[in-house]
């Protein structure tokens, strides 16, 4: 898919194109009223899960079900942590630095 083109159903049902899918409707609504009391990740599993349900249209058998609730955990596992190294500032201190230990051979 070409950046200048805009989604197509085969991009969306893809798996790098359910995680952009995911990530825009998450940072759409997450600051709805009712939905902003709910903790993101459960948010980010519920849109994976009908996304999943609409796009990859899984069969009702009890495999398939079972298939697709994980790939829902698969994918807001990826959204979230995607989110989190991309968006998150980490803050890494150091309470020590630890020098090099001395080379015997060369003291």
């Amino acid at each position: 898919m070409e950046f200048n083109d805009f989604l197509s159903v085969d991009y969306v049902a893809s798996y790098l194109g359910s995680i952009v899918v995911i990530m825009l409707i998450t940072q759409f609504v997450k600051e709805l009223p009712l939905i902003s009391k709910l903790p993101t990740k459960y948010l980010v599993f519920i849109i994976a899960l009908l996304h999943l349900m609409i796009f990859v249209r899984p069969e009702l058998v009890l495999e398939a079900i079972a298939l697709t609730l994980i790939n829902a955990l698969l994918l807001t596992l990826t959204a979230t942590g995607g989110y989190d190294f991309a968006v998150k500032k980490t803050i890494v201190t150091f309470d020590e630095i630890a020098e090099p230990a001395a080379d015997p051979d060369h003291a």
